[in-house]
């Protein structure tokens, strides 16, 4: 993930409310194009805080807002997302997903990504303030349209919540934690 999204591409640039894991949804979609059936991800050094929205839009999933809008939800614009649309997402099935992370951090909270990791990605109080309400946003609408609890989920806060959108959307298993 750090190859696609990490700290290093954001150079002094930091600011994760404004960046995206898109590109490891790339990686992902090139891959399984390729006909891999075993990924591995690896999860740390990142510069976003997206919950992984990046990712599963790259890979096709849909996220609107109250307008119906479609949009590329970042760490800054979670709070948007008022439906998520998972019919057009590219098949993984026969495709095993391993996210491995070394930290167990759960994704909202005084332990969650925004606030733990938030500040080594350039954002402020203020900022880790918004991000931590923003993936709490983002939490609730997986609980409630996709039914699965990922607010305290061990590893869901590695790389800025990447290890939550990689367990809601592609029922990864989280290692290492």
């Amino acid at each position: 993930m750090a190859a696609a999204a990490g700290l290093t591409l954001a150079e002094n640039r930091g600011n994760p409310s404004v960046t995206a894991t898109y590109g490891v949804g790339e990686l992902i979609r090139h891959a399984v194009y390729s006909g891999c059936k075993n990924l591995v991800i690896g999860l740390g050094g990142s510069c976003t805080n997206d919950g992984g929205v990046g990712m599963a839009a790259a890979v096709g999933v849909k996220f609107t807002d109250r307008d119906n809008r479609e949009f590329i939800p970042t760490g800054g614009t979670l709070s948007r997302i008022e439906r998520i649309d998972t019919r057009d997402m590219l098949d993984l099935s026969g495709v095993k997903i391993t996210a491995m992370c070394d930290v167990d951090n759960p994704l909202c909270g005084d332990n969650g990504a925004s606030k733990v990791f938030g500040p080594q990605k350039g954002a402020d109080m203020e900022m880790t303030e918004l991000l931590d309400r923003n993936l709490k946003h983002f939490a609730d609408v997986i609980k409630s349209q996709l039914n699965k609890d990922i607010i305290d989920m061990p590893g869901a806060g590695a790389a800025g919540g990447l290890g939550a959108g990689a367990a809601v959307f592609f029922n990864a298993e989280l290692n290492g934690v």
